[in-house]
């Protein structure tokens, strides 16, 4: 994976600068830097909007199958003690 970047970086060194046209967009901006951070918010959001969605509706057809979303050891039936209830109860 380092090759191909490291190519690409070469071959980039040897490119020209460009002067700036009328279609360049200036990065040094008060709008750019809120654009990059509008982008970055929306990915981010994006990112979990599709679990903040689905979320509930996994939670509604488990209740329906009479099934739990609960996986903590006594939800799922597991009776074992652990070693600090057995400390506990050693105690007392």
């Amino acid at each position: 994976m380092m090759v191909p970047v490291l190519a690409l970086a070469g071959s980039m060194v040897d490119k020209r600068i460009a002067a700036p046209g009328p279609g360049t967009f200036p990065t040094g901006d008060p709008l750019f830097a809120a654009l990059l951070v509008a982008v970055i918010v929306v990915v981010g959001a994006l990112t979990f909007f599709p679990t903040l969605c689905l979320g509930p509706v996994i939670e509604h057809f488990a209740g329906q199958q009479g099934g739990s979303t609960d996986m903590s050891p006594r939800a799922r039936g597991d009776t074992r003690s652990s070693r600090r209830d057995l400390a506990k109860r050693s105690r007392g």
